[in-house]
């Protein structure tokens, strides 16, 4: 029985270690378990490894004999857009022999550990292309999947990963110093003094768990600092909203949500949810009331045409501008009127983005600009004066990203105000946005499942 013991443990070490090498097809049987289990159907429990009924020998590992076990993957339960899963380990003294001991194993599906020394980016564009078209200086990595173009003094000060081409317009200087450019470029670049590796995958940036961020509004801010509750919100911290009816919300009126939210338990992590839908973005002018202090997270459902009218930050301020994935939406006017000219492939879809998104006239802002990796739509910055952030600026989504003439901007990687919003996952999408009762289990091509056991059970 001490052999079995023995193994049972080597077992459980193997099995988690089994699950993250896995690749390709191999990797997605796992996956499209973890899919069907989380939607209802348990009718099939894959092996691993994949070779059904084998026993998996470590006999032949140095200094260990008679040691064999199996492993397989039972069940699995929905939790949110992931799956807990259970995995059966049986061990004994011979190949396909009589079990000995047996344990259960408990742990995540789904998750993907970031790569080694993967991500941390100041400034991440998954796009065709990104425009710097005003005077930016990026203090951290910079990874840039398609082209580069800049009219403007443009320093990438760290690290800069170019997956296409480079053009510069104008003789305005353009400074970096270790890089990667996997096109050409128009102009000679500056001295290379650390060439960077040509696969980008350390450099990729893990999507954001949306699931973590309280779901459904439940409450709706009317100017004077009055609140109506919306019926059938989920239980636990709530979204808020503004009054459609509204013509304008200022930050005075965001510390009036972020109070409610305070006093009323509605806080995540300690900010408060505010969503920007298609009636009411036209209302937000944030340089109205001085500068935030306080934690939000805005949810973008719309466009959001900003005007480089935003907030300053102030030193305790974080801020997350989350910009949600397209998807249909029967309340939307061109829906709801489809003589409004839309074809009708995009009639009631909404197409949340970012148009001249900035400060008005310099200042920090403090925290995390995120666009999905299910929105491909464009995005485009406006910042004046002197202006600086304080974070990240990540955007997942396909979409081009310009970044429009204005003042000079500086960019500075910021691990701590980046470390209070919601964790990475190795792909999710708004559960909201999925068909009812339909999820989805996927992840980077290029990336791993990482089964995190949190429990065991010997028997």
């Amino acid at each position: 029985m001490h052999v079995a013991a023995s193994t049972i443990n080597s077992a459980m070490i193997a099995t988690e270690a089994y699950l993250v090498a896995l690749a390709g097809s191999e990797r997605d049987s796992i996956l499209r378990f973890a899919e069907r289990v989380i939607n209802g159907d348990t009718s099939s429990k894959p092996l691993l490894p994949e070779t059904a009924g084998a026993k998996i020998s470590i006999a032949n590992a140095p200094g260990i004999t008679n040691q064999f076990y199996s492993s397989t993957l039972v069940n699995a339960v929905r939790n949110g857009n992931r799956a807990l899963g259970v995995v059966d380990v049986r061990s004994g003294r011979h190949a396909n022999g009589r079990d000995m001991r047996q344990a259960k194993m408990f742990g995540h599906i789904g998750n993907v550990a970031p790569p080694p020394g993967g991500g941390n980016n100041a400034f991440f564009a998954n796009g065709t292309s990104v425009d710097m078209f005003q005077n930016i200086k990026i203090n951290g990595k910079s990874t840039i999947m398609g082209d580069l173009n800049v009219d403007r003094d443009v320093t990438l000060a760290d690290e800069a990963w170019i997956g296409g081409n480079f053009e510069q317009h104008g003789d305005r200087p353009f400074n970096t110093q270790d890089y990667y450019l996997g096109g050409t470029s128009n102009r000679p670049l500056p001295p290379n003094d650390r060439p960077l590796d040509a696969d980008p995958t350390n450099r990729l940036e893990l999507p954001i768990d949306i699931n973590n961020i309280p779901n459904g509004v439940g409450h709706t801010y009317n100017r004077g600092n009055t609140f109506n509750s919306v019926a059938g919100a989920p239980a636990g911290p709530k979204r808020y909203k503004i009054n459609e009816n509204d013509t304008h919300f200022d930050v005075n009126d965001l510390r009036n949500v972020y109070n409610h939210a305070k006093d009323n338990g509605n806080l995540y992590n300690g900010h408060v949810v505010v969503e920007i839908n298609n009636g009411d973005a036209s209302a937000f002018n944030l340089t109205n009331g001085g500068e935030f202090n306080d934690s939000v997270i805005f949810i973008v459902n719309t466009t959001w045409n900003n005007g480089g009218k935003f907030y300053k930050s102030g030193p305790n301020a974080s801020t997350m501008i989350y910009v949600a994935p397209e998807r249909y939406d029967p309340t939307h006017p061109a829906a709801v009127h489809p003589v409004w000219g839309y074809p009708p492939e995009k009639r009631g879809w909404v197409s949340p983005k970012l148009h001249q998104f900035g400060l008005s006239d310099g200042g920090t802002f403090r925290g995390l600009i995120y666009v999905d990796p299910e929105n491909d739509l464009d995005q485009n910055f406006h910042w004046g004066g002197n202006s600086v952030i304080e974070g990240a600026v990540l955007m997942m989504g396909k979409g081009n990203v310009r970044w429009e003439s204005g003042g000079s901007l500086e960019l500075n990687y910021n691990s701590a105000a980046l470390s209070r919003f919601p964790p990475r996952i190795g792909g999710s999408t708004d559960p909201t946005t999925l068909p009812s009762g339909s999820v989805t289990v996927t992840l980077p091509d290029n990336q791993r499942i990482d089964f995190q056991a949190f429990g065991y059970y010997f028997y």
